[in-house]
């Protein structure tokens, strides 16, 4: 059933932020306040992402463009760090990066949070590192973020378009998990710790999947409307959440709910 899918994924991409937590707390202990904050950030914003709630009254759409601003400065963070070696320098960088496309008008915020732009990001970090870890995680990246660039929304049938939610959801789910790896690698760890990194998360969907009760529902019908979904608009692993908590979800949705 699609439904339990929803809660399949719903659990596998809160559980791949379990390694981000880990690596907050290793910078804590080891008292890296420049790591510590960027990771700390970059958790902020992919939690204001995918609560898929307006916060400080700023819509859905705000909090996935601004996390996405966010993946580009952690991104100029790591390349700076490759580079020079300086984390507070690496740090400012990150928010000179922030900085300069929050001024941006909405236009040009647009452009500079597309895929190519993050792709280009990706490539200036590849150039900058020897890292294989680096440049397995940035060819995925890049993949992914092309092909969901490219994703239409627009409605075939059921298996279709649960062929094509499973897709996008498994695709986001990497990403977290690549992104994580670029900022494993530009760390002090030990590369053993990557071990550590996989099983936790492994072991946390497993109960999370048998011993929470998480509400099951019929997306069937919300499947028709994904392609009037505003551009820019991340795609709810929980649609009736969405609907409760999101005006732009209940106005797209509106039909489904009456």
């Amino acid at each position: 059933m699609i439904s339990k899918m929803n809660k399949l994924f719903v659990i596998l991409l809160t559980g791949a932020y379990i390694p981000w937590c880990m690596m907050l707390l290793f910078y804590l202990l080891r008292l890296e306040i420049s790591h510590f904050l960027s990771t700390a950030l970059y958790l902020c914003f992919a939690s204001l992402k995918w609560s898929h709630m307006p916060h400080a009254n700023r819509n859905v759409i705000f909090w996935n463009r601004m996390f996405r601003v966010m993946e580009i400065c952690l991104v100029a963070r790591i390349i700076v760090i490759n580079m020079i070696g300086s984390a507070p320098l690496a740090f400012a960088s990150s928010i000179a990066v922030w900085y300069g496309i929050a001024k941006m008008k909405l236009d040009m915020q647009k452009i500079a949070t597309e895929a190519p732009i993050y792709c280009v990001c990706l490539l200036f970090l590849m150039s900058s590192t020897r890292s294989p870890v680096h440049h397995v995680a940035s060819v995925v990246l890049i993949s992914s973020s092309f092909y969901l660039w490219k994703y239409s929304h627009t409605y075939g049938n059921v298996s279709i378009m649960k062929r094509n939610l499973m897709i996008h959801y498994s695709l986001k789910i990497v990403e977290a998990y690549m992104v994580f790896l670029l900022e494993w690698a530009s760390s002090p760890m030990a590369t053993s710790s990557i071990i550590v990194f996989a099983i936790l998360p492994v072991l946390y969907s497993a109960w999370a999947y048998y011993s929470l009760d998480i509400e099951d529902e019929s997306i069937r019908e919300y499947l028709f409307y994904l392609e009037k979904l505003p551009e820019g608009y991340p795609l709810p692993l929980n649609f009736k959440h969405a609907v409760d908590n999101c005006n732009i979800a209940r106005k797209v949705f509106k039909e489904h709910t009456l």
